[in-house]
């Protein structure tokens, strides 16, 4: 659930109940009461909605500083050296220098419904990233079950193209929700980046391409006349595969995970 900040003194916002002997209904009340009393009815909050900040704790905001200072290819180390393909792992991290801010903050879902909890709150969709990557390493030991072996740079390909695909699921600007069109957006941002050579270009050709298809089935939305590519190829269903169980609230994921 998003929590928005109060606009006098920056706290967030909390819903305050009546008890059952009182009359009044419930409202949106400044969480520094009785320091601050700003307060909002349900329907002043529909109203002001888009005036209002989203709210960002000052202990998360202090251990992930989003500035010119962040340090992503730290975000991803362990991640990355997973890759070894020198040229991929130098393409996959020019294009995480490219990804929004918001990516680094934002939980996967940004209404609480298609994550498990692990992947929700401030940095949840970091948290989902590395969960994708580490079932994809598991899930190497046994893909000859499935599609045949994966060599090494299809491996590396898989590491690269998970590490970046929700990279602009908000959108370019960040949107309040995700947007259907994300992969396709995520494939237009790698494709349009200057590199140096066809063959880095070609690199970044084939993970756009892993990343476009990376919603599988789930390829077209009510609101949306984009219907998004369904995965074919091997390296395509892998990369769906793997979203997919790091999606499913079925599953939790160790915190070793996320270091």
């Amino acid at each position: 659930m998003t929590v928005y900040a109060c606009p006098d003194c920056g706290s967030p916002l909390v819903e305050r109940h009546p008890k059952p002997h009182q009359t009044w209904s419930m409202f949106y009340g400044c969480g520094a009461y009785p320091k601050c009393s700003f307060s909002l009815t349900k329907e002043e909050l529909k109203e002001e909605i888009d005036c209002l900040d989203v709210y960002v704790s000052e202990a998360y905001t202090k251990t992930l500083a989003l500035d010119k200072e962040l340090d992503r290819e730290k975000v991803f180390k362990k991640e990355l050296s997973y890759i070894n393909n020198d040229r991929i792992h130098d393409i996959v991290l020019d294009i995480i220098s490219l990804m929004p801010d918001y990516f680094f903050t934002i939980p996967a879902s940004s209404t609480g419904k298609y994550h498990p909890k692990y992947a929700l709150g401030d940095g949840g969709l970091v948290r989902h990233t590395k969960a994708a990557v580490s079932i994809a390493r598991d899930l190497f030991t046994v893909t000859s079950l499935w599609w045949g072996e994966l060599n090494q740079e299809e491996k590396d390909f898989v590491i690269g193209a998970l590490i970046v695909h929700d990279g602009w699921k908000s959108g370019v600007i960040q949107s309040k929700y995700t947007l259907h069109e994300h992969p396709e957006i995520a494939r237009d941002v790698i494709e349009d980046i200057d590199f140096k050579s066809s063959d880095d270009k070609m690199v970044a050709g084939t993970i756009a391409d892993l990343v476009r298809s990376h919603m599988g089935q789930w390829n077209t939305h009510s609101k949306s006349d984009i219907a998004l590519l369904l995965p074919i190829t091997k390296l395509q269903k892998f990369v769906h595969l793997c979203d997919y169980l790091a999606s499913r609230k079925t599953l939790e994921v160790i915190p070793e995970v996320f270091a």
